[in-house]
């Protein structure tokens, strides 16, 4: 796990472009705490910064060169069957001078080309310099577990682990995309490809980019999401034999370290199943939890029973809201990412990194097998739709956009406000209708979801909703979350449920299995039944949760009230002023569906008021 960057230019002499790349380089420092290095030569340069968890000797030092001396190679992120394909590599001859799987990566690449890619479990974002042949290759692994954005204008093309380094480059336009700014209210964080800055892009999961000589971009896939068909002769015992037998071993090669290995417990189905299979794999596993004291929603107890259970190491990191730190939220969430849960969670990734260097976690579950409610709502709101009829059903709307009815009434209403699956899945994530969101821009705007979120209509429903949660808000949000949160700390976050056998696996599980008698995760519950007593898994799901309601109305509400007034808002002026001191009025009367769109503004305003100040001048 690392951070990477390049630059190439030919508008700078090796000296100056040299200047820049460490200055982006220096930009990811708490990505690789453990060593840096840069390669440049002939207008063309590539950085790393290292966090050393798999040979932590000079042999896995980076940038790496091939020993022909053609191929140099920055690397982020973590080959797990490195062994098995260096067995391979061997065999045909390949002599290695360390034990690290960069090496592995590079010498696969020296024998196979692209179709080593595919040969890869895990999750990586490389840079390839092919000196030779002066052409650059970029690669994203299947599901964007690790960040890589790049920035190609006029012949200059420059790429990072996080979009921090980029404010380095001295002719970089701060433009904000007002299209842009309505997909990062609805989702809260830009969906991939796009970024906040016009200029600036993300390289979409399972895709390589080729730049050759003449500095023409090609993106090609070489891997796609597995087709959805389920497979309707498949018993609930069989399946979850098959996902165990593919987690436990997801989970053997996610164990391979040379530092010590942990687990991120919240007590919740994914967290609690990682735990008892990798609990005999590690002698005194350590366990981690986030609680919170005096809070009545604090679940860090059901955590703290399943460590008992399974005998674990369990530490329970306590978080106060005066640990959220306004510079250290903004360094992190850079491109940037609203998600509330960062501020937990940068702290129980810095007390997790006291005592291990990786942590397992249980990102993917929910994605893979149907934990989030919305599919639920979906399938129920069209049933209701059907049964009331339009003209009870627009009424209906009418009473929850008022504030007619109470508090979970209006909810459910508000998340009606939809014409296409694919939009209760933006309403799911705002809370409110996709009307009120735009009502908050103040230029021209195109009022159209992603690509990637506009599917065909005539899928069905379910595989829809589905497919969304797999290709977008799994990478977009939630493995986004976890790299910056972990990274921030030189903290290595590994996630099994992603291994690709899985979700091909899970691609072909019917509905039925996926909410058998109406439960989601029915899979997943069948396996931990055999590790942990049924009473710590048959309960309301809850996920990692944050007291955001009782933060926003007391030790943060100065924050709302400084940047969301219009002396602050009106810096963009990409915001009207008066909807969002309407919205803010609103939810401190109680209207608590303003909650996400008001955080996803105060995060916006301190992240420009951060990097791209009146002045001009970057700070990163």
């Amino acid at each position: 796990m690392c951070g990477i960057a390049g630059l190439l230019s030919r508008k700078h002499d090796d000296d100056a472009l040299g200047g820049i790349l460490a200055a982006m380089n220096r930009a990811l420092s708490h990505r690789g705490p453990d060593g840096h290095g840069m390669f440049v030569a002939g207008g063309v340069g590539l950085a790393h910064r290292r966090l050393a968890i798999i040979d932590l000797t000079d042999a896995g030092h980076q940038p790496m060169v091939w020993q022909e001396g053609h191929l140099v190679l920055v690397y982020n992120g973590e080959v797990y069957n490195y062994i098995e394909l260096r067995h391979s590599l061997e065999r045909l001859g390949h002599v290695f001078q360390g034990n690290s799987d960069t090496e592995v990566v590079l010498h696969a690449y020296g024998q196979w080309g692209e179709c080593a890619f595919p040969m890869f479990n895990g999750m990586f974002a490389l840079a390839l310099y092919d000196t030779l042949a002066d052409r650059l290759i970029l690669v994203r692994d299947r599901v964007g577990i690790k960040p890589l954005f790049y920035r190609h204008v006029g012949g200059e093309f420059a790429f990072a682990s996080e979009m921090k380094a980029f404010f380095h480059l001295p002719d970089l336009s701060t433009r904000i995309d007002p299209d842009t700014f309505y997909h990062y209210l609805v989702y809260n964080t830009p969906p991939s490809p796009a970024t906040l800055l016009g200029e600036v892009r993300q390289l979409p999961p399972g895709c390589i980019m080729t730049l050759d000589a003449a500095r023409r971009a090609t993106v090609t896939r070489f891997w796609h999401p597995p087709p959805l068909v389920p497979d309707e002769t498949i018993t609930l015992e069989a399946a979850a034999e098959e996902v165990e037998r593919l987690l436990r071993d997801a989970i053997r090669l996610r164990l391979r370290s040379d530092v010590p290995v942990g687990v991120f417990l919240s007590g919740g189905i994914d967290s609690s199943l990682l735990t008892a299979l990798a609990n005999p794999m590690v002698s005194g596993l350590k366990t981690f939890s986030a609680g919170y004291p005096d809070d009545p929603g604090d679940e860090s107890h059901f955590a703290e029973r399943v460590a008992q259970h399974l005998g674990t190491d369990h530490h329970t990191v306590w978080i106060d809201p005066s640990d959220l730190d306004r510079d250290q939220l903004i360094h992190v969430a850079d491109d940037p990412l609203a998600n509330v849960t960062i501020v937990p969670y940068l702290k129980l990734a810095e007390e997790t990194r006291r005592q291990i260097k990786v942590v397992l976690a249980g990102d993917g579950g929910d994605e893979f097998f149907a934990g989030y409610d919305v599919r639920r709502h979906y399938a129920r709101m069209l049933r209701l739709k059907k049964i009331v009829g339009p003209t009870l059903w627009d009424a209906g709307l009418a009473l929850g956009r008022w504030g007619a009815v109470g508090d979970a009434a209006r909810r459910l209403f508000n998340l009606c406000h939809f014409s296409a699956p694919h939009e209760l899945l933006a309403s799911f994530q705002v809370g409110i209708p996709l009307a009120e969101v735009a009502s908050l821009i103040a230029q021209p705007f195109a009022q159209t979801l992603p690509a990637q979120y506009a599917m065909a209509e005539e899928t069905p429903s379910f595989l829809m909703l589905n497919r969304q949660t797999i290709t977008s808000y799994l990478s977009d949000t939630v493995l986004k979350t976890s790299d910056r949160v972990t990274m921030a700390h030189g903290l290595e976050a590994r996630v099994p449920l992603t291994d690709y056998r899985i979700m091909e696996f899970a691609a072909r599980l019917p509905q039925r299995l996926q909410f058998h008698r109406r439960q989601g995760k029915a899979i997943l519950k069948h396996i931990l039944y055999r590790h942990v007593p049924k009473a710590l898994v048959d309960r309301p799901k809850q996920g990692f949760s944050v007291p955001g309601h009782r933060w926003f109305g007391g030790p943060w509400q100065h924050w709302f009230d400084e940047y969301l007034a219009p002396s602050h808002l009106q810096r963009s002026g990409l915001i009207r002023c008066d909807v969002a001191a309407r919205m803010l009025a609103d939810y401190r009367r109680g209207r608590r569906e303003y909650a996400a769109i008001l955080w996803r503004l105060l995060v916006f305003q301190w992240w420009f008021e951060r990097f791209i100040p009146e002045s001009g001048e970057h700070r990163s």
